[in-house]
């Protein structure tokens, strides 16, 4: 026994010796065979190991997510409203670039991340995205594997997001002011979701039953396919995929250092069939970057402008330039409409003044207006000088505001908007025409609002009549201003 013990001993002590391979005949049993996964060294750098239920990188990923869906969650259908209204306007032979402006903002933010950097606004910065991702994952637990799409109808469903854009611009062409709202899944989602209001849950069963039933569809699928509606469905999502065919950021994957694991497919939540590419480049990648995060061999990496970055980084970087792109331009262009405003409000005051200090009898500045008001101590030879062309000015003003629809002077209205709040509006009534129209105050979500004010004041001016149509994917806060605008014109009509 002592003896054994002591061969024991000294067997320990020897230096460790591999494994001999096993003898003719004998297979290891499939079940012993270590993975893919696990032949990589788990204390190898690079190797992702960690006892958090999610990476840094999710983390990162989430919370902008988050972010964009508080902060900016009207940023996709702003960017879609855009879109249509430079295809209406084109279409119509009404493209004017200053008075689009303020629509095509949101678009051109998104578009400068997408030329180079793909469908990234999709994976990080969609506040519609954004659900859906949240949905899968807290239902995932029970639904995950229960459908899998075939590769071969998956490649077909993704071209059916092509034919909704298609039949939307359609629909804008050539069906004119048919509004569509009572069926847009993006107004119920904006009614029920956003952060900072109360769910309109009874306007929306009222008024926009139909667009609630598709939301409930497509969240009800997203909880089986992940991504879902962004990949057979999403309008924004086909015409961001026909910009990012020759974007300069694209997943790295050289495929002879693979194993056999299709692990970066498994978790792809497009279903790109990752496992046969070495550049991953499909239009349909919305750059989430989790094959990049799951790879056992450290094998997948994101390479922008021909050198290899990191993910954080560079998602840092597009989201400062998305939402930097936005917030300045928004701001230079509130700016711009905040001068004109109070520019206008001036004149309108030095109006106001000559015509108040005049009644009170006080002497006003000189002046060359249709009023014929001169200087005190004018002498009245000078003045009969000048009176046959003042005359004729006060005259010809008659007439032309006998002639308008409308009697001049500063009218104010009010109509309901976005969620039942005030619109207030300024209308001036300049020889017997509308001549401006200002926003006094309103109740509506900003972006919105900014959008529908810029087009639909236009609109009237151009048509000097509130028979224009309303904005699309912004329709009640359209309503409120051509009501407002309605109610203070009914003030001014002549007769």
């Amino acid at each position: 026994m002592k003896g054994d013990r002591n061969m024991k001993k000294n067997r320990s002590s020897l230096p460790h010796q591999p494994a001999q391979a096993p003898l003719p005949g004998y297979e290891i049993p499939e079940a012993s065979r270590p993975s893919p996964i696990n032949r990589v060294p788990q204390n190898r750098p690079g190797t992702r190991k960690s006892s958090l239920p999610f990476s840094l990188f999710s983390a990162v990923r989430i919370g902008l997510q988050i972010l964009f869906f508080i902060w900016l969650p009207a940023l996709y259908i702003l960017a879609f409203s855009g879109l249509e209204q430079l295809v209406f306007s084109i279409s119509a032979g009404k493209f004017s670039f200053s008075a689009l402006w303020p629509v095509l903002i949101p678009l051109l933010a998104i578009l400068a991340v997408s030329v180079f950097a793909g469908r990234f606004f999709c994976g990080w910065m969609c506040a519609f995205g954004a659900l859906t991702d949240w949905v899968y994952r807290i239902f995932s637990r029970w639904t995950r594997g229960k459908i899998r799409v075939a590769r071969a109808p998956d490649r077909l469903l993704k071209y059916l997001k092509y034919a909704v854009l298609a039949v939307l611009f359609a629909l804008g062409i050539f069906a004119g002011s048919v509004s569509l709202s009572a069926w847009s899944p993006w107004d119920a989602f904006g009614m029920l979701f956003t952060v900072g209001y109360a769910p309109a849950i009874s306007f929306v069963l009222k008024s926009l039953l139909p667009g609630l039933i598709l939301l409930i569809l497509t969240l009800l699928a997203s909880a089986f396919i992940e991504r879902f509606f962004c990949r057979y469905l999403c309008p924004m999502g086909a015409f961001f995929a026909l910009t990012a065919g020759g974007r300069f950021v694209y997943i790295d994957k050289p495929t002879e250092k693979c194993g056999k694991c299709r692990i970066c497919t498994k978790s792809c939540a497009m279903q790109i069939p990752l496992y046969q590419m070495d550049k991953v480049k499909s239009t349909e990648c919305i750059s989430c970057m989790k094959c990049v995060e799951v790879c056992p061999r450290n094998n997948v990496h994101v390479i922008a402008f021909g050198h290899r970055v990191n993910p954080i980084t560079l998602a840092a970087a597009a989201v400062i330039l998305t939402a930097g792109i936005y917030s300045s331009v928004l701001y230079m262009t509130d700016r711009a409409a905040a001068s004109q405003a109070e520019t206008s409000q001036a004149s309108s005051i030095s109006l106001n003044g000559i015509s108040d200090t005049s009644a009170a009898g006080t002497t006003p500045p000189v002046s060359a207006s249709a009023s014929g008001t001169t200087a005190s101590g004018t002498t009245a030879a000078a003045s009969s000088d000048t009176a046959p062309s003042a005359a004729a000015s006060e005259t010809a003003a008659t007439q032309s505001s006998a002639q308008g629809l409308y009697k001049d002077g500063t009218y104010q209205g009010t109509g309901t908007g976005y969620r039942g709040g005030t619109t207030t509006v300024e209308v001036t009534i300049q020889n017997g025409q509308i001549s401006n129209i200002s926003a006094i105050s309103n109740q509506d979500t900003p972006e919105y609002f900014t959008r529908a004010f810029g087009i639909i004041s236009d609109e009237i001016l151009s048509a000097q009549n509130t028979n224009v149509d309303v904005v699309s994917q912004a329709t009640y806060s359209s309503s409120g201003i051509i009501e407002a605008v309605s109610n203070a014109l009914s003030q001014a009509q002549n007769g």
